[in-house]
């Protein structure tokens, strides 16, 4: 495995990974507003972001990962955007919860099979959400409820895509 870290967008560094990711993140804990991204990992395990308090910009994509753990990221309240794309994710449940300063996830590309009234709880800031290319055939009534300040929603050419065939999602 490799870890790439980010500053800004530029490429600073790579470390090679053997063991789990949380590891090797530990290491990083002190570094602020750093882009951490792992170019392949098949497990995410909880704690592997605690320390990490000033992480703003996560990505995760093309990791093959099909799971995340509750509360994964509810050490990083700073983080802005996270980008878990291109993954076999089937479901987020309690994985972004109390987030207050998220503002971008992109999950495009899964398998998510439905959106839960707790995906996105306690999130304010949030305003786009990119649910293109998965399975998503059910959207909990109250699931986009509480997002305020939602404006982009993107949910592919389509709904049929998702299979859902009508949905008002009230923007």
């Amino acid at each position: 495995f490799i870890l790439i870290i980010y500053k800004h967008g530029v490429k600073i560094c790579k470390v090679l990974i053997y063991v789990y990711i949380y590891i090797y993140i530990y290491i990083f804990r002190h570094i602020p507003k750093y882009f951490a991204r792992p170019t392949f990992c098949l497990l995410v395990s909880s704690g592997s972001f605690d320390g990490l308090k000033d992480l703003e910009s996560l990505d995760l994509k093309r990791n093959r990962l099909t799971i995340l753990p509750s509360y994964i990221f509810s050490q990083t309240r700073r983080l802005t955007q996270v980008d878990l794309s291109n993954n076999r994710l089937r479901t987020l449940s309690g994985v972004f919860l109390d987030l207050s300063a998220l503002e971008e996830v992109f999950l495009n590309d899964n398998l998510l099979l439905q959106l839960t009234n707790d995906w996105f709880y306690n999130t304010p800031k949030l305003h786009a959400i990119n649910l293109e290319n998965n399975v998503i055939f059910e959207i909990q009534e109250n699931a986009l409820q509480p997002l305020k300040r939602l404006s982009r929603l993107i949910q592919g050419k389509s709904a049929s895509q998702n299979f859902i065939e009508q949905y008002d999602f009230k923007l």
